[in-house]
């Protein structure tokens, strides 16, 4: 991205004198705008843009009194209209020039960020750490099935048992000492049985 505008920088100024003086005192402006708006390296935690120093914060982002994105982008397109923020761009929020910055409304800000962005989470059970996507921080707590079981097995003091289901054979797992069956299906199924059974034993004894 640099090195295109610099080409076009230069193809500008070696076709100046074709230009009338008024186009050309507006292109020499704008040219001296552009080189002026540049983000300079200063170190690894500050960045310098438009004679105002940008400290990185813990969370990755540059800042003074106001987000180095958000700067720039009132710097080259004006305030920020109120209910939108801005987005860092497939180079991520490392690069905060104006090409890689576009504006979105919060709504869809949070969305794009919740459904894009992975956060490390500690298993509840067992410590490990594992990713999920930003929108399920709060819900996925484990980091699979088997810490999840430990951990309602300790929680609600009764061990998970397997037992095989009397409808379907399917081997399933429960708390529930009594429990015959493994789904709702297989316990409406049951209970059909069930019921026949005993009014055909009401019919044999009359």
């Amino acid at each position: 991205m640099e090195s295109k505008r610099n080409a076009a920088k230069t193809y500008v100024q070696e076709h100046l004198d074709e230009l009338t003086p008024e186009m050309r005192a507006a292109v020499e402006d704008l040219l001296s705008f552009l080189t002026e708006a540049k983000i300079e390296y200063v170190d690894e935690r500050h960045l310098k843009f438009n004679n105002l120093t940008f400290c990185k914060n813990a969370a990755g982002y540059y800042r003074t009194a106001i987000a180095l994105h958000q700067y720039v982008w009132i710097f080259h397109n004006g305030e920020i209209p109120q209910g939108c923020g801005i987005h860092h761009g497939e180079d991520g929020k490392e690069c905060n020039e104006i090409h890689n910055l576009t504006m979105k409304t919060n709504s869809e800000h949070a969305t794009w960020h919740n459904t894009h962005d992975f956060i490390t989470v500690k298993c509840t059970n067992c410590g490990k750490e594992f990713q999920t996507r930003k929108a399920n921080r709060g819900k996925h707590r484990f980091c699979c099935e088997i810490c999840k079981n430990q951990f309602d097995s300790r929680t609600y003091r009764k061990p998970l048992r397997e037992k095989t289901c009397v409808i379907c054979g399917k081997i399933f797992l429960t708390r529930t000492e009594n429990a015959k069956t493994c789904s709702r299906p297989c316990r409406h199924t049951l209970v059909g049985i069930t019921r026949r059974e005993r009014n055909a034993a009401r019919k044999s004894d009359k």
